[in-house]
């Protein structure tokens, strides 16, 4: 299957991205949207994280998106990301000086962002844990070691 794109507004997604990953594809569309002046486009797959942002073709952020069924964000104390993501996110970040965030949404519109750092961990601001999903796990590798970022530590971007 060739990697062939769609056009929104000025930046892309890619059609077997649209079409596995229908509700990070309406995060996708919801971001360009909210701030169209930026452009969102996909990393390729050899990139461990979703997004790059520019502002004129200058990459301004480094994001992974997260989409979250079956609860609301704030049903819990922290949300996670898996640790490997969380770990090349912020040595790309290191590496080029330009921020890596996590972007959250739920099945009720609900957006919220957190910027990582990358003594996060160290410091204790957050703190890695090796569990996951039980109830609908899909297969043996929904259990694995994640960070975990405080709710108090989220941004909520509003609608």
């Amino acid at each position: 299957m060739t990697n062939q794109t769609l056009n929104i507004r000025n930046s892309n997604v890619p059609k077997d991205v649209a079409r596995s990953k229908p509700k990070e594809t309406e995060m996708f569309n919801w971001m360009c949207n909210r701030y169209p002046h930026l452009s969102f486009h996909w990393n390729p797959t050899r990139y461990k994280i979703d997004w790059v942002i520019c502002d004129q073709s200058q990459p301004i952020a480094w994001m992974e998106a997260k989409y979250r069924v079956r609860y609301k964000l704030t049903d819990f104390s922290d949300l996670v990301v898996n640790l490997d993501k969380w770990m090349y996110g912020v040595d790309v970040a290191k590496k080029t000086g330009i921020p890596f965030s996590i972007l959250q949404a739920d099945d009720e519109g609900r957006y919220w962002t957190f910027q990582a750092q990358e003594d996060d961990i160290t410091t204790g601001r957050i703190f890695i844990k090796r569990d996951g999903r039980s109830k609908y796990q899909r297969d043996w590798q929904d259990l694995d070691v994640f960070a975990h970022i405080p709710t108090e530590l989220w941004k909520k971007i509003d609608g």
